[in-house]
């Protein structure tokens, strides 16, 4: 039977993001799936908690996962990426 968990992570408003990408996989050298968090941005807050929603997951494995942020205008990536994360399934 296939999981789900959620994955959380803060971003900063100085590096104002429109569209966080999370890239995941299996191999933390091919993280060829995607998923989109759900977005509510809080000016009057130094920084957003964002909530993505990770289902259909192998139980017992391990997943490497990495950010990357859009930027505002051309909601393509801006180059800024995280260092690769892990998690393990249950």
């Amino acid at each position: 039977m296939k999981e789900g968990t959620t994955v959380v992570f803060q971003e900063e408003y100085g590096r104002l993001v429109l569209e966080p990408d999370e890239h995941f996989g299996t191999d933390s050298g091919q993280l060829s799936q995607t998923v989109k968090p759900h977005i509510r941005l809080n000016q009057n807050h130094s920084a957003t908690v964002f909530r993505v929603r990770v289902d259909g997951l192998l139980p017992r494995t391990m997943y490497y996962y990495t950010v990357d942020s859009s930027m505002q205008a051309s909601r393509k990536s801006d180059g800024v990426k995280s260092s690769v994360y892990h998690f393990a399934s249950p």
